[in-house]
């Protein structure tokens, strides 16, 4: 739905700003997957994605914009909250629910912390240009999906025959 207005952007700026928040939201897929397959538990990774709005929060400080302390504490309570919603489960296994991945996985706060940051900046230098930088971030998105897809998937083809054949039994329904 978005594919045609790749083309109507009105600046090169608008462009490299739209693969810009797409690179960045990559990068907060891409260490969600990767945290996750190195054994981070859901509710970790939930909690560190979260801190998002930290790294937000911290990017508008340090552009000098300043900060409210309200926003400041918004910024505690949600934090804290998905901390009461997701954490537990994971602290439930004590030192050894701790890995690798949820260092990887700080790499989510990151990336789309600072896709937002690029967003709006990009909306604010760009304000008739939304349409086309969204579907620029949708196909670098989806670009690097398909990427990572097909360097990490050694079995492909056999995953797909056995997609095909698990769908089969739906095809008779149809008939």
């Amino acid at each position: 739905a978005l594919l045609p207005f790749l083309a109507s952007a009105t600046s090169a700026a608008a462009v490299g700003a739209g693969v810009q928040v797409g690179l960045l939201c990559s990068l907060g897929y891409a260490s969600q997957a990767a945290a996750l397959s190195l054994g981070t538990q859901p509710g970790t990774a939930a909690f560190i994605c979260s801190l998002q709005s930290v790294v937000v929060a911290l990017m508008a400080a340090r552009s000098g914009a300043g900060v409210a302390r309200a926003t400041w504490l918004a910024v505690a309570l949600s934090v804290a909250g998905v901390a009461c919603l997701e954490l537990p489960s994971a602290l439930s296994g004590g030192g050894a629910a701790f890995c690798v991945g949820d260092l990887i996985a700080l790499g989510q706060p990151v990336g789309f912390g600072l896709s937002y940051v690029v967003l709006e900046e990009a909306m604010a230098d760009h304000p008739d240009d939304e349409l086309p930088i969204a579907a620029l971030q949708c196909v670098v998105i989806a670009v690097a999906a398909v990427a990572a897809a097909a360097m990490l998937a050694t079995d492909a083809p056999e995953r797909l025959a056995d997609a095909a054949a698990a769908l089969e039994p739906l095809e008779e329904l149809h008939d």
